[in-house]
């Protein structure tokens, strides 16, 4: 073979390799180009979840702030208007308190007949055949008034007798009565004062926590 043909051939060889090569060489960075358009894709979508992530971490952290101070804000408020409504309700009850000391303190007709109840319920409530009624010296003798009226509708209502020692012990400033046994081991209060801290109790959690 001649040195002309073996070179052509040579460089027929040559050619086709260099061919192969760049068709390989292509390939790659056609694969690469590939991968790197994926990777960055990746990369976006990871970076796009970390970022939402964030972003519903910091929301979360503020909606936990935000009811935190709403709640705080509500407890504050609420504390204010049952505040407020104690003042009142007391208020009112101390008024109500100074109007029936009045009508008790002029003797009227209405507290005769309110001390005859008072009387009635703790004899009742005590449930006891020996008694002692303790009042105040100037509602003595109206006790001593109505004390057969009393003795007679428990009778008729409970089929029950009961015999009763009068004390004026009471203080003054003390009004209705108070009923013990005869060995003084039980007792029924029924004055003016304790009626109304009785409805105070009672009443006041419902008047204050009503809507």
């Amino acid at each position: 073979m001649r040195v002309q043909e073996e070179r052509e051939i040579l460089a027929a060889l040559i050619k086709e390799i260099e061919k192969a090569a760049d068709d390989e060489i292509k390939k790659i960075l056609g694969e690469a180009e590939k991968q790197k358009v994926e990777i960055l894709k990746e990369a976006e979508e990871r970076a796009l979840k970390e970022r939402k992530k964030k972003e519903m971490e910091i929301r979360r952290k503020a909606r936990i702030e935000i009811l935190k101070e709403l709640s705080f804000k509500r407890i504050s408020y609420r504390k204010k208007i049952l505040l407020e409504k104690y003042k009142l309700i007391t208020s009112l009850v101390d008024e109500a308190r100074k109007i029936v000391i009045d009508e008790v303190r002029k003797g009227s007709h209405l507290y005769y007949l309110g001390l005859e109840k008072l009387l009635e319920e703790a004899v009742i409530n005590l449930n006891k055949n020996n008694v002692i009624i303790i009042c105040n010296k100037r509602d003595r003798e109206n006790i001593e008034g109505m004390l057969q009226k009393v003795y007679e509708s428990i009778k008729e209502k409970y089929n029950r007798e009961f015999n009763a020692e009068i004390r004026s012990t009471l203080p003054d400033d003390e009004y209705g009565v108070i009923v013990l046994s005869s060995d003084k081991r039980e007792y029924y209060i029924n004055t003016i004062s304790s009626r109304f801290d009785y409805y105070i109790k009672e009443y006041l959690p419902e008047l204050l926590y009503k809507k």
